[in-house]
């Protein structure tokens, strides 16, 4: 999230893919300073996104349809501690029924609501675990200010506030709880016909 945050897709189905990796070789506490302890944690991820906008409109905004088909694999290892966990396989599926956007002179915004489904293997306790083995359900909003006129400088929020149901087959009550977050950027394109920008992006999560 973060550059034309608010901006719909054009009418038609749309294919879109976006590969995750992140890695880490050093522990830090809070306060960013490195603990003398040896252990590796990796994560990647294939994400595969389907949008569907339909040409009519509703409320006199843009209708559209989000599913997300992740497939990934991680590890952590931490040996002083006797960790060694890993898995890979089908993850969690996001599914988007329902997105409202507009179009205006200096500004897109949209609204929507999303849940995620624990399609992903899970099974409490376990180590080679992909999914989060919990339900969703996300209210998400996108935003995009054009401060110039010939929209080549823009300011974006996008917003994710997530509700989590019960963990699946735990026989006690878990829950993962409440996580919000808020995405902001401002860009600037390079060319008004280069499709590449730069900016400044402030997350808080």
């Amino acid at each position: 999230m973060g550059l034309d945050a608010g901006v719909t897709p054009a009418p038609g189905l749309i294919y879109a893919n976006l590969s995750i990796n992140y890695s880490a070789a050093t522990l830090k506490d809070a306060k960013g300073n490195s603990i003398p302890v040896q252990g590796e944690y990796s994560f990647w991820a294939i994400e595969n996104i389907l949008y569907y906008v339909p040409s009519f409109k509703v409320l006199g905004g843009t209708l559209s349809f989000q599913a997300l088909l992740p497939i990934g694999t991680g590890s952590f290892t931490l040996p002083a501690f006797g960790v060694n966990a890993g898995g890979a396989g089908y993850a969690d599926t996001w599914i988007r029924p329902a997105t409202l956007g507009w179009n205006f002179k200096r500004a897109s915004t949209w609204v929507g609501y999303a849940f995620t489904a624990p399609t992903g293997r899970f099974t409490p306790g376990s180590t080679t675990n992909v999914g989060s083995g919990y339900w969703g359900n996300n209210l998400v909003s996108g935003t995009t200010l054009y401060l110039t006129k010939n929209k080549m400088t823009t300011a974006n929020l996008a917003t994710d506030w997530e509700i989590h149901g019960k963990e699946v087959g735990n026989k006690r009550d878990a829950r993962a709880g409440f996580h919000d977050g808020v995405w902001r950027r401002a860009a600037r394109a390079a060319r008004q016909d280069d499709d590449q920008a730069f900016g400044v992006r402030r997350n808080r999560v």
